[in-house]
C-alpha cells in the first residue's frame, strides 16, 4: 500500500520490530517517533508529553532536554500505586506488568508521520517486522459520471 501513496502524500505509520529494541537503538533507526509501544503483545502507546502538568506530574524540566519517551514512561508507572489497581483493571493492565515494562525500558514499534519516501527506506531494514499504514492526507480524487462527478 505504501508504494501506491504519492510521494508528496504525508502518511502516518504504525511501525511493528522485529525484536524489541532499545530507545536509543529506536532513534538510530527513525529520529523522533510519534509515539512508541512500550509492551508486547498489546498497544501501550506512550507519547511525548503536551503540557506541563501531564499524567501527574511536572514535564516543564523536558523542555530544553526532552526526556526518552521510556524514562518518561517509567517516571509515570513510579507514581503508580497498589490503590490505582481497580482503574488500570478497566484498561486491562495490571500494576506488576506496567512495572516490568517500566524497568525493561524496550520499545516493540513506534508511530511516525512523514512523507512516503523515507518510510519506504526504513521499510526493509531486517529491524522492521511490519509497517502498517494507518492514515494519510490523501486529496480528493474526482470521477467521471457522466455530467455528475463522484466524490471519493
Amino acid at each position: 500500500m505504501l508504494e501506491a501513496i504519492p510521494s508528496n502524500t504525508p502518511v502516518q505509520v504504525f511501525v511493528l520490530l522485529t525484536k524489541p529494541l532499545r530507545e536509543r537503538e529506536v532513534n538510530a533507526l527513525w529520529r523522533s517517533p510519534s509515539s512508541v509501544m512500550v509492551a508486547p503483545g498489546q498497544p501501550l502507546i506512550w507519547e511525548p508529553m503536551a503540557s506541563c502538568d501531564y499524567r501527574g506530574f511536572d514535564t516543564c524540566r523536558f523542555d530544553a532536554h526532552p526526556e526518552p519517551l521510556t524514562a518518561q514512561f517509567r517516571a509515570w508507572v513510579s507514581l503508580l500505586q497498589e490503590d490505582d489497581a481497580q482503574v488500570l483493571d478497566q484498561f486491562n493492565l495490571k500494576l506488576e506488568h506496567l512495572q516490568k515494562y517500566a524497568r525493561d525500558g524496550l520499545i516493540y514499534g513506534f508511530s511516525t508521520r512523514n512523507l512516503p519516501g523515507p518510510v519506504r527506506a526504513i521499510a526493509d531494514d531486517p529491524r522492521i517486522r511490519t509497517v502498517y499504514v494507518v492514515d494519510t492526507d490523501v486529496p480528493d480524487i474526482r470521477l467521471p459520471m457522466g455530467d455528475q462527478q463522484k466524490k471519493y
